[in-house]
């Protein structure tokens, strides 16, 4: 990952003309990181699905370190488990920050973005039979609850197919909430029902630099709700909070109830002497003993 973030620190001294040298630069810098893609999947998948046990995960992260063959007759569930990892990547978009952004956050980077700003969906992460039998029944959100539960029994019992998606749409949804719950994964979230927002927040506060500044549009409840005092102390424990302004939808800015209340947040992330507030994947799920790796 050095050599890669050094790689890409060094197309600023190329000639801004000379595209094609950068772009040589960069898929040279990309095919280093592109190897460590299975170690980075391995471990957001492990944190994903507690099936996958700390010395079954050690075993395949150093086969896939050393680049070894998986098919070995004292770990006969390596490629099963190997597979199901493909799968949890390609359900999920896998998305690794400092592949990504080695310039950013590897070994010689700064630790972290200089601003983050946005507007983050605010989603419930669990199913939602309204929104997902809607595709196959218009009528479906005006129905009361015993007359949805009995369409949307029909709907599967008539259709396999629409059974199917239902059933790997709620164990997406399954696997992101043990993903989400994870402390390593996010450590602020606080209790009740998780929220996207609330993912975002501490995500954006995450990926920053010391003495960086974030900005974003979020639902009131980050100051009104007992689930998100974790994130709270953490803003007020670990940043100076610029603003904090709520308004109403008053206007339909957004698509929703006019008396919505939404908040504008900022803050700038204190200066640590040492450390990073890198995402890193230096450590194991929480039952298991703290191990270093490679990365």
């Amino acid at each position: 990952m050095t050599e890669a973030s050094q790689d890409i620190q060094s197309i600023n001294m190329l000639n801004e003309d000379n595209t094609n040298e950068q772009k040589a630069v960069l898929d040279g810098a990309q095919a280093k990181l592109a190897q460590l893609n299975p170690l980075a999947d391995l471990y957001t998948s492990y944190l994903m699905d507690s099936g996958i046990k700390s010395d079954v995960y050690n075993g395949l992260f150093c086969s896939l370190d050393k680049q070894q063959p998986i098919n070995n007759p004292l770990s006969p569930e390596l490629p099963e488990i190997l597979e199901s990892i493909n799968m949890y990547r390609d359900r999920h978009h896998f998305y690794h920050w400092p592949l990504e952004f080695p310039d950013v956050f590897g070994p010689d980077a700064v630790g972290g973005f200089s601003a983050t700003v946005g507007n983050p969906p605010w989603d419930i992460v669990k199913p939602n039979s309204q929104e997902f039998f809607s595709d196959y029944d218009p009528k479906f959100r005006s129905y009361k609850k015993q007359e949805a539960n009995r369409v949307s029994k029909k709907l599967m019992a008539d259709n396999p197919a629409v059974a199917e998606k239902w059933e790997e749409y709620c164990d997406g949804l399954a696997e992101q909430s043990a993903y989400f719950k994870e402390p390593l994964s996010y450590s602020a979230l606080g209790k009740g029902d998780i929220n996207t927002f609330k993912l975002f927040l501490e995500q954006f506060f995450t990926v920053l630099k010391g003495g960086g500044r974030m900005g974003i549009v979020v639902p009131s409840g980050l100051y009104t709700d007992q689930g998100c005092q974790p994130l709270r102390e953490r803003f007020f424990n670990r940043s100076r909070v610029g603003f904090i302004y709520c308004f109403e939808n008053r206007r339909a800015v957004f698509n929703i109830h006019r008396s919505f209340k939404f908040v504008l947040f900022g803050a700038q992330k204190a200066v640590k002497p040492t450390g990073s507030s890198a995402p890193s994947w230096s450590t194991t799920r929480n039952d298991c003993a703290p191990r270093s790796t490679p990365m």
